[in-house]
């Protein structure tokens, strides 16, 4: 409590840290070593596989929409996406994009612009290649809609 108002500046200040701090904790990072040295390798060699195909996948079928650029990764969790709203109708930038295309197709991205990339968006690649393909079929039918012609 804040009677005063005399930590207003620090309290804020605290807020933007703990939004641009993601690493892990210290009982995460003591249990690594472990946690890696316990896993057989093989298990890794296979999701760094169903990476790079849903990498893949997800980099050819995006590309083929006028109202996004993706970017392939080169390792990575997710694929970033650069909107081209110029081309986009009722569509100014990536927050409202992430919502309509949320509550139009149930498919929830991540807008860029909650840590400092305006206009792109992120789509995480640790799902399926079914649920991926379904994920873009909807993203494909909402830029349809509204992309100018």
């Amino acid at each position: 409590y804040d009677r005063q108002h005399r930590i207003t500046g620090i309290r804020q200040a605290l807020k933007n840290l703990c939004w641009r701090t993601f690493g892990p904790c210290n009982l995460v990072q003591a249990a690594l070593p472990e946690i890696f040295d316990s896993v057989p390798r093989s298990f890794f060699d296979a999701t760094n596989k169903d990476l790079e195909v849903a990498s893949k996948l997800m980099f050819e079928k995006l590309s083929t929409l006028h109202c996004m650029t993706p970017y392939l990764p080169c390792a990575g969790f997710f694929i970033m996406i650069k909107l081209n709203v110029e081309v986009l109708v009722d569509i100014e930038n990536d927050m409202v994009f992430s919502s309509k295309l949320m509550s139009e197709e149930s498919v929830q991205v991540l807008p860029q612009v909650l840590f400092g990339t305006p206009n792109f968006i992120r789509i995480t690649l640790l799902t399926s290649v079914e649920e991926l393909t379904i994920a873009f079929q909807r993203m494909e039918q909402f830029c349809l809609r509204y992309t100018r012609r």
